[in-house]
């Protein structure tokens, strides 16, 4: 018997006062898993937040280990799992050996950023920031699958230092979730990658031609050749690509805004692809009874889909 799986991901952008409209969303869209990027919580206050969570979901935290920034969260529904197993991962630093010579517009930005500095970033965003979670999922059925949520890092955080991160977003933090993914590969055959992953893939996923965080060349050039040459599925784009050509339809950052971006995806393994029924994107709920406007409760709105497994 196959079993039906819906796996949303959202950037909540500071859950601590929005509880009640992940609540709402919980209930509303009925997702067997929500990801959460950008929970902005400390250690401290973590438990109290989960305990506040919609009482038929459980949930697993990675929140950052020295302040209250960035932080993940998997939510999920009780029972209708056979096992939820949180797996360990730590990025590996393989990369560490590869420094290549940027020939782009930003080239210079990455070439004269140090080793050093590259360093201390990897060190912070790789180990301490909360910034991925690794699950394996077991269905009543007995097929499993992984999930492995992640926030990735913003090349352009710093505002008075644009791009400040991009050496170490385009040198460290990429070559190396690409590779922890492919890895998983050995031991999974179905492996579904979420989360705001801070790049615009395509030209129409970009409201207006700008050079900043997540629409840098090297940036959209690693994860399309990730996708490309790796053999990885673009959930929405598969799913839409005929139907949603403009901005306006395939935005996830800055919906309403003149800067329109889709950061968000759900992504999956070759092997899963025949299993998606559908991903999309939601502006608002699809509950008229208790109805919530997505972009008004976070700058990024979030994205759905649906596998039978």
């Amino acid at each position: 018997m196959l079993c039906n799986t819906v796996i949303a991901s959202w950037n909540i952008n500071s859950i601590r006062n929005k509880i009640e409209s992940v609540n709402l969303f919980l209930n509303n869209e009925q997702p067997d898993i929500l990801f959460l990027s950008e929970t902005k919580l400390t250690t401290k206050i973590q438990d109290s937040v989960s305990s506040k969570i919609d009482k038929n979901y459980n949930s697993i935290w990675n929140t950052n280990k020295t302040s209250h920034w960035h932080g993940t969260c998997i939510i999920y529904k009780k029972d209708i799992f056979k096992e939820v197993n949180t797996l360990s991962l730590q990025l590996e630093s393989i990369s560490k050996k590869y420094k290549t010579e940027s020939t782009s517009k930003t080239s210079k930005r990455i070439n004269e950023t140090t080793e050093e500095d590259i360093d201390k970033d990897t060190d912070k965003a790789h180990n301490t920031e909360g910034r991925i979670i690794l699950c394996e999922f077991v269905l009543k059925n007995d097929n499993k699958f992984v999930l492995l949520g992640t926030y990735s890092p913003n090349s352009g955080v710093d505002r008075k230092n644009p791009l400040k991160r991009l050496a170490y977003r385009t040198l460290r933090w990429d070559y190396d979730i690409y590779h922890t993914l492919n890895e998983l590969k050995k031991s999974y055959d179905n492996i579904v990658w979420v989360g705001d992953l801070n790049v615009a893939r395509r030209d129409n996923d970009i409201s207006y031609k700008i050079i900043i965080a997540g629409t840098t060349q090297e940036e959209r050039e690693n994860f399309e050749n990730f996708i490309t040459n790796d053999k990885w599925i673009d959930t929405f784009d598969k799913m839409n690509e005929d139907d949603l050509l403009y901005i306006d339809d395939r935005c996830t950052y800055g919906y309403g805004n003149k800067l329109q971006l889709r950061l968000d995806y759900i992504i999956c393994s070759e092997k899963m692809e025949e299993n998606i029924e559908y991903s999309k994107i939601l502006y608002e709920s699809s509950n008229p009874d208790e109805f919530i406007d997505y972009s008004e409760v976070s700058d990024h709105l979030p994205i759905i889909a649906k596998f039978v497994l």
